[in-house]
């Protein structure tokens, strides 16, 4: 596979900083003499599509929100995100009663949440500011201790503008009901789920958070937190499979070319507790790969 080059690094760099100026997220200042800078990095992501082809680079600058104090620079952090048993049972409800579901994404969702606190920060690596000057925050970064809070609190509230209810099973659950028709929003994080039977309910609320935020509309839901939809309408079922997860975790442990197996170890087989692991054995290795099979989901759920 083809790595990019430094050149689409720096102009992902490039339009991370324009958000910046956009969302008048910071201003150069000199830096006060009693304040302790918080230190920042970039971040550099790909983002694929459920075949891995290539849908965008992305380069991010996250605070090192370790170098922050508390009390000082932040206070709360919590921030809930929808509970994966609560995106389940609106797929299920979507697929059983033939509703809409769509999904958006908010772009630089973070950027959207106001502090409290006066932050200071290191210019970002490659983007010095003259004169020795730092940057004095306006808005929330990702990486800041409080980032996740501040964002959570503006969602809140503008969902709680346009009439809807939180949920009190599932905070980042959000509902209206409206001339007979429901309308569902389930948050986790920048991805939006928006459940209804009723479609122009669905392009109201697109509109209305689009106004707020600056937002990308995926249109229906194929594809939520690594997860691909597969939906049959006929037959009122949706399939989430994690394909791209499981191939990935087997090229990286070296089982692509394994033979599949219901069950994958010898039937009857009494195993004995050892003290200590037997010789030969890679430990980190073993865990690693128990660790990747923790995930919430790494197979294939049939949703109807």
């Amino acid at each position: 596979m083809a790595r990019p080059d430094a050149s689409q690094w720096k102009l992902a760099e490039i339009a991370e900083i324009e958000a910046f100026i956009k969302a008048k997220l910071f201003v150069e200042v000199k830096k006060p003499d009693s304040r302790r800078l918080v230190d920042c990095k970039w971040v550099y992501m790909i983002k694929r599509g459920p075949n891995r082809e290539i849908l965008k680079y992305k380069a991010r600058l996250v605070a090192r929100g370790f170098t922050q104090i508390k009390g000082i620079d932040y206070n709360e952090t919590f921030a809930p995100v929808s509970k994966f048993t609560s995106i389940r049972s609106l797929l299920a409800l979507t697929a059983h009663h033939d509703l809409e579901i769509h999904q958006m994404d908010v772009k630089s969702a973070f950027l959207n949440g106001d502090l409290n606190k006066e932050i200071y920060m290191q210019c970002p690596p490659g983007f010095e500011a003259k004169d020795g000057k730092v940057w004095k925050l306006n808005k929330s970064l990702y990486g800041l201790k409080q980032a996740s809070h501040e964002w959570y609190k503006r969602v809140c509230a503008e969902f709680k503008a346009m009439g809807f209810t939180r949920s009190d099973y599932d905070h980042a659950i959000f509902f209206k009901l409206e001339d007979g028709h429901l309308l569902i929003a389930a948050v986790y994080v920048d991805d939006m789920l928006l459940v209804s039977d009723h479609t122009p309910m669905i392009q109201k609320l697109k509109s209305d958070l689009s106004t707020q935020f600056k937002m990308t509309d995926l249109g229906e839901a194929h594809w939520i937190l690594n997860m691909e939809i597969v939906r049959d309408r006929p037959r009122h079922t949706l399939t989430l499979t994690q394909r791209q997860y499981t191939e990935t975790i087997l090229n990286r442990f070296g089982l692509a070319d394994c033979r599949p197996l219901s069950t994958p170890m010898v039937p009857n087989k009494k195993l004995e507790k050892l003290s200590e692991p037997e010789d030969g054995i890679d430990v980190k290795l073993y865990q690693s790969m128990l660790g990747s099979l923790s995930t919430d989901v790494c197979h294939d759920r049939n949703t109807s």
